[in-house]
């Protein structure tokens, strides 16, 4: 249990540092984005830290997959999200 709670900070960490560099690079900013970011880099560090065990181990995590998983989901959602945002702004 206390590694899935670790494994969600993380992962909201980074989902959230995704935002971040995405609202610098591309000029977007978004409240949705933010949260769905932190929610999908959340989920996507807890799915990789269950299925892979690769790297350091601290605090019983497994790093390096889990931090690969928070950022891989939360760049495929942030994707998803600009494509749909842009569709609905170019259909006004």
């Amino acid at each position: 249990m206390g590694i899935t709670i670790v494994s969600i900070i993380v992962g909201i960490v980074f989902g959230g540092l995704c935002s971040f560099v995405v609202k610098a690079v591309a000029k977007k900013s978004s409240i949705v984005l933010l949260v769905l970011n932190c929610i999908f880099g959340a989920l996507g560090a807890v799915a990789a830290n269950q299925l892979l065990v690769y790297g350091p181990i601290i605090l019983g995590l497994s790093i390096v997959p889990t931090i690969v998983g928070a950022i891989v989901l939360s760049i495929v959602v942030t994707y998803a999200y600009l494509k749909v945002s842009t569709r609905a702004v170019a259909s006004r």
